[in-house]
């Protein structure tokens, strides 16, 4: 596979169909707008009246709703625009015809297969780790709080088990959350370029990132060390942003308002660079699915025996 050909035809793609960045922005804009949500609330005055107190919690659990539904309209919005921009870039990669309008219908009838996967694919995945964390904090917690001073070592052994047991869990989970997010953007794929069912998708993706595992890892790397970059970068700038005489200063005397109104700032910072790359990272993802799939767009078109052919687009 020729990465740094994928990876220029990628942003080619990209720069030419520029209605792209806003379907990665549509998401980011939802999250954008719940975050002022949080300017609204504050800490109770322990001295205030009960009246108040009251008062104070109901629109506490009304901001809590309201972020809620906004948080689900972004995951679902993610969806679509994510199903969105793998049609149009596979479109141009054809040289098809395309647009914003007729990607965001093809993104919007995949949408029911695209809950499916990801429900069938992410819930059991986190009550599996939850119920494992539980399993090993439960037991490490009652035997601290046990106060048995006579088993001061044995408590100790049990409490550097305890967190290597939690540290081992909790890198298992990122590490198989790699793999599921890996399997969902290919399984996703299948859904929106070949049709498939949810059930057919997740096989399809686990195929891909079988067959295709130490390609996957290379194509990703760049972006990976960019992502890295511009963290480091903006986690600077946020510190900067928001504890600018320092981060036990902020603690101590800060206000919250302000301290809110800085991380806004830095999130709008950070937002046109995150759509950038985002795109172009969708642009090349698709891009190596569909060469590793049987349809080479850099050059000749194969079609791998076990593969099923991909569907008309529609």
């Amino acid at each position: 596979m020729d990465y740094s050909g994928t990876l220029r035809r990628g942003w080619d793609i990209t720069w030419q169909n520029k209605w792209l960045f806003l379907l990665t922005l549509l998401p980011f804009a939802v999250s954008l707008i719940s975050l002022p949500l949080s300017l609204l609330n504050g800490a109770v005055d322990p001295t205030a009246a009960p009246a108040e107190v009251v008062a104070f919690a109901g629109r506490s659990l009304l901001l809590a709703c309201v972020s809620l539904i906004l948080s689900l309209f972004a995951a679902i919005l993610t969806l679509v625009t994510h199903a969105a921009r793998a049609a149009g870039v596979a479109r141009a990669a054809r040289g098809e015809a395309t647009g914003f309008g007729r990607s965001w219908g093809e993104g919007w009838r995949a949408l029911p297969r695209l809950l499916g996967l990801a429900l069938l694919l992410y819930v059991p995945l986190i009550v599996l780790f939850i119920v494992a964390f539980l399993v090993v904090l439960v037991p490490v917690t009652m035997a601290s709080l046990s106060g048995d001073p006579g088993q001061s070592g044995i408590m100790a052994g049990m409490g550097t088990v305890g967190v290597i047991l939690f540290c081992c869990l909790y890198i298992a989970f990122v590490l198989v959350l790699i793999l599921v997010g890996c399997i969902f953007t290919f399984a996703g794929r299948g859904i929106v370029l070949r049709n498939l069912g949810v059930m057919a998708s997740l096989r399809h993706g686990w195929q891909v990132v079988r067959e295709n595992f130490g390609q996957n890892i290379l194509l990703a790397l760049p972006f990976g060390l960019i992502y890295l970059v511009l963290g480091l970068v903006f986690g600077a700038l946020f510190v900067l942003l928001a504890f600018p005489d320092g981060f036990e200063s902020a603690v101590m005397t800060g206000n919250p308002m302000m301290l809110n109104g800085r991380m806004l700032l830095a999130y709008i910072i950070y937002l046109l660079p995150a759509v950038v790359l985002t795109t172009w990272q969708g642009a090349t993802v698709t891009l190596g699915y569909l060469h590793w799939t049987g349809k080479d767009v850099l050059g000749a078109t194969t079609t791998p025996p076990d593969m099923p052919p991909a569907a008309p687009l529609m």
